[in-house]
């Protein structure tokens, strides 16, 4: 049954509960377009309502859905698209136990009502969509509908989002999985979107890791998959050991000033020598710097920083340095 200009709810269904005149008959599915009701109240008085396998109230003006529907009600698609609802009574939707598809885009909704899990939900078009709300219905094992196309809100929900308000579901997904993953006391965010040059559907993000000014001995046992800034500054580390570790494989620039390091021996034969783009170790107790390891990396362009670290050099050793030194200024950067 298909209804347009729709301005009395009540009369609508119960056009539709008489089947539109033949008795024993009813209708099993109802749209009514361009509704104008200020509230839409889905308990009313006619129970044929709950016997309707597919509700539509589209393209009109309703501000509120009140109330909720009754219990044991039948609906298995619900569809309120493209009104002006800025709100849906919290429990509205609780009683739709059949619910498998709820279409609740281009509205003013700032939340998701509670429902039943293991249904398809289209939220698009929902400006003030909260990434809160997302992440709970996630929980919930909803589904949504065109993901890329589906964006929410994080200005006022999240803290680790400084430069947009609105991101696509896909990437809240990535940034909470790098907030699990963050370790204790550090803040973890998301750096960049990598695009793949052979094929433009495949994205990869990387992340970056700030564990500054926490008093910690050692790095961060685990670390977000994909890290590739690491700052761990104003610590009482005294070890790169660490390095080593397959947690750290993707690192490749390094943050590591004000701690009490003493010896990059550790790094020998690692391949963060190999990868790194930013390594700096200022203000530590270095006391001597085996050259050799750190040559091809500053050849093809990285940087290291060493100010502020005690070396102790006797007459060739010094020259040595200062020669190795001169031959990088453009790259490393040092202060005896």
């Amino acid at each position: 049954m298909y209804c347009c200009n729709v301005t009395d709810i009540n009369k609508a269904i119960a056009c539709a509960s008489n089947g539109g005149g033949s008795e024993g008959t009813s209708w099993r599915y109802i749209h009514m377009r361009n509704v104008t009701v200020r509230e839409l109240v889905l308990n009313v008085s006619n129970r044929y309502i709950k016997t309707l396998l597919s509700v539509s109230f589209t393209d009109g003006s309703i501000q509120k859905i009140s109330t909720s529907f009754t219990r044991f009600s039948s609906p298995v698609c619900f569809n309120i698209s493209n009104n002006n609802i800025s709100e849906i009574e919290p429990r509205a939707l609780k009683e739709l136990r059949n619910l498998k598809s709820l279409d609740i885009s281009h509205n003013n909704l700032s939340t998701i009502p509670s429902m039943g899990a293991n249904l398809t939900l289209d939220i698009r078009g929902n400006s003030g969509m909260l990434c809160k709300s997302l992440l709970e219905s996630l929980k919930e094992g909803i589904k949504f509908i065109d993901e890329t196309s589906t964006f929410c809100l994080t200005n006022r929900t999240f803290n680790w989002f400084d430069s947009t308000d609105f991101i696509p579901l896909p990437q809240l997904l990535l940034s909470q999985r790098i907030q699990n993953d963050c370790p204790t006391n550090c803040t973890c965010a998301l750096e960049r979107l990598n695009f793949d040059l052979n094929n433009t559907d495949r994205k990869t993000f990387t992340a970056q890791v700030d564990c500054s000014g926490l008093g910690l001995m050692d790095f961060p046992e685990h670390l977000p998959p994909d890290t590739v800034t690491l700052n761990v500054s104003n610590n009482n580390i005294t070890s790169l050991k660490a390095l080593i570790g397959k947690s750290y494989s993707t690192v490749h620039r390094l943050y590591a000033d004000n701690n009490q390091i003493t010896s990059l021996s550790d790094l020998e034969g690692t391949d963060f020598i190999s990868r790194f783009t930013v390594f700096s170790i200022r203000w530590n107790k270095l006391k001597t710097i085996q050259t050799y390891q750190f040559r091809s990396s500053l050849d093809l362009g990285s940087y290291m920083f060493l100010e502020g670290n005690p070396m102790t050099c006797d007459r060739t050793a010094a020259k040595n340095l200062k020669n190795w030194l001169l031959s990088k200024k453009a790259r490393c950067s040092i202060t005896t």
